[in-house]
């Protein structure tokens, strides 16, 4: 499977003001640097739960359908898919009809279960012979974003602020790159299968 990011979202669950106050910095040179910790935190935390926060658009390709003929979807939740492709022999990708298929928006991962296609055994030995366009995040801005998320943010943001590199014990025994209290947060909203 692979996974492609095509409309990243636009502003970040935590503002510059608000990561700032957490970190009681009040000096504005800091602002570029607080805002790129702040961008990485986010994309850590989505690639730790599997899960998008605010609004973005995000393209997979399939190797294969699975048993079934039923597509789950790796990044949650999901608010909409826009497009199924599927390849025809001669690898190329053709759009289904809305008809030709079911997304599951509820479930986590969503699915898509195909109503009808039929393909020769060949046809499995390629690659990219499906393709799913879908939008995910849980809303346009930061508002709708669940508060243990945004905290997780923040924390993950000041601990790349204050540290420049992996935090270990006094005794230089155990190095530590991810805060604990990060991984409480994060792991409730963790899909199946994800590892802090």
């Amino acid at each position: 499977m692979g996974l492609r990011l095509i409309a990243p979202p636009l502003v970040e669950p935590v503002t510059i003001a608000e990561q700032k106050a957490f970190m009681r910095v009040d000096i504005p040179d800091e602002d570029a640097l607080v805002a790129a910790f702040i961008t990485a935190a986010r994309q850590a935390a989505e690639a730790i739960t599997g899960r998008a926060f605010v609004t973005q658009q995000w393209k997979a390709t399939f190797d294969i359908i699975p048993i079934g003929k039923r597509i789950e979807l790796p990044v949650a939740p999901v608010v909409s898919v826009e497009s199924v492709s599927l390849a025809d022999d001669n690898g190329v990708l053709h759009a289904l009809d809305a008809s030709a298929y079911h997304a599951d928006l509820v479930s986590e991962p969503a699915r898509i279960t195909l109503h009808t296609y039929s393909r020769p055994l060949r046809w499995r030995h390629r690659i990219n012979v499906a393709e799913v366009v879908f939008t995910c995040g849980y809303g346009a801005d930061g508002a709708s974003v669940p508060e243990p998320l945004k905290l997780a943010v923040r924390f993950m943001a000041a601990h790349f602020h204050e540290n420049r590199a992996a935090v270990s014990d006094a005794a230089n025994i155990r190095f530590e790159e991810l805060p604990m209290g990060v991984r409480y947060l994060l792991a409730p909203y963790r899909l199946w299968g994800r590892h802090l």
